[in-house]
């Protein structure tokens, strides 16, 4: 599933649009109405809940009055807000307005933080409210009414009022997840098309809530999949990775995994990585650890063979273990290097030495990774095909970039 940026929303939008494949009011018409229905799937019918929904000036605005309609329709006491200048409404989102007055709902223009306080306070208590203030196009801190609105939106929420998000909650980030002084934390979040980089970015990740993606009929077939370069790893996309194994398969036949780590109190890691290997449906799991840890690794692993491997006084992998290793990499389909390695000099080493001595590939993990620490450089020269799979502390050690900025700018 891609992940796109706001930027890459509005080109699909455009190329929609100008493709003929579907106008830019029928793109709002599908997003309300996959609005209505994702709030129905999840919380059961609207029939005489109260509703409240709170409409920007743009787009999102539009989708707003679309689902505002839905929920007339459907059977729902609606009120709908409109934040800022009623004038600016562009041409699209006004058609759909000027449907939902005919429709018999009359939104309030609100362009006052009293006004905005007036309609919230048309019910005691709200069963559901809609933010479509801001979009995936917002950018900066939402100020002055938008603010307001966004903290009627909190209170809403704080109320027990259940909060559905147009797309991305008002304040988070489209593109990185950041969020404004004050955002909308929503209940459930109805992303149009495909989903955004900021919808798994935290912290916005954490205003989301439940996520849903509606399908409004963008043109993705008229636009090269390569102008998407980012794709959330799901489960069912991984699944038809999985190749079909033959009835008569043996063990040898479905993936010869190498995994080298381990050290004195670290014998859970390289454990868990051959059973998680197991679990994947490797056939051939060989762990390569420190010789005296074979008696530990024995009791936790049953189907997972153990190398003992000459180790350091302090019982972690020695530099006399690549010699041993490297015949074994002719022999597997993957090595798992860094669990539980330990920091220790040597094992570092050695890490280094068995990344660029063959081109078997690596997942390269943990206390691998350190040992590449002021050496990064090394893994960009001829090394075998690698999967790098750092936490912030361990991308920090690799590249010197403070964690705070990797966690600004993770993808």
């Amino acid at each position: 599933m891609i992940l796109l940026t706001a930027e890459e929303m509005r080109m699909l939008d455009r190329v929609t649009i100008e493709s003929g494949h579907a106008t830019g009011a029928l793109l709002m018409e599908r997003a309300g109405a996959g609005i209505v229905e994702a709030m129905e799937r999840r919380y059961g019918s609207t029939l005489g809940l109260r509703a409240v929904v709170l409409c920007g000036a743009g787009n999102n605005g539009g989708d707003g009055f679309v689902a505002a309609r839905y929920l007339r329709d459907h059977g729902a006491d609606v009120h709908v807000g409109v934040i800022g200048d009623v004038a600016r409404i562009g041409p699209d989102a006004n058609a759909h307005l000027q449907r939902l007055i005919a429709a018999g709902v009359r939104p309030v223009p609100i362009g006052s933080a009293p006004e905005l306080e007036h309609l919230i306070a048309t019910h005691e208590t709200w069963d559901l409210a809609l933010d479509a203030v801001l979009g995936t196009g917002a950018r900066g801190e939402p100020q002055g009414l938008l603010a307001e609105a966004v903290q009627a939106l909190r209170q809403l929420d704080e109320a027990g009022t259940r909060i559905v998000a147009a797309d991305l909650p008002t304040g988070v980030g489209a593109d990185t997840g950041e969020i404004a002084r004050r955002a909308v934390r929503a209940d459930l979040t109805v992303a149009f098309g495909a989903p955004k980089r900021g919808h798994f970015l935290y912290p916005g990740r954490a205003f989301v809530g439940a996520l849903e993606v509606v399908d409004i009929g963008l043109a993705l077939h008229a636009v090269r999949l390569s102008a998407f370069p980012i794709e959330l790893a799901t489960a069912p996309e991984m699944a038809e990775l999985l190749p079909t194994r033959h009835p008569r398969a043996h063990k040898n036949e479905v993936g010869r995994v190498l995994i080298a780590g381990g050290s004195a109190g670290l014998t859970g890691a390289v454990a868990l990585a051959a059973l998680a290997a197991l679990r994947s449906g490797a056939g051939y799991v060989q762990v390569a650890a420190p010789a005296s840890l074979q008696d530990i690794l024995a009791l936790k692993l049953t189907e997972a063979i153990t190398l003992p491997m000459p180790e350091t006084p302090e019982r972690s992998l020695s530099a006399l273990a690549l010699a041993p290793l490297r015949e074994r990499l002719a022999d597997v389909d993957v090595v798992a290097l860094g669990p539980g390695l330990s920091r220790h000099p040597e094992s570092a080493e050695l890490a280094r030495r068995l990344v660029a001595a063959g081109d078997c590939p690596l997942v390269l993990d943990a206390d691998g990774l350190d040992a590449f620490a002021g050496h990064a450089d090394a893994l960009m020269r001829g090394a075998p095909p690698l999967i790098l799979t750092p936490h912030l502390g361990e991308m920090h050690r690799l590249t010197g970039i403070a964690t705070s900025d990797l966690e600004a700018r993770r993808i």
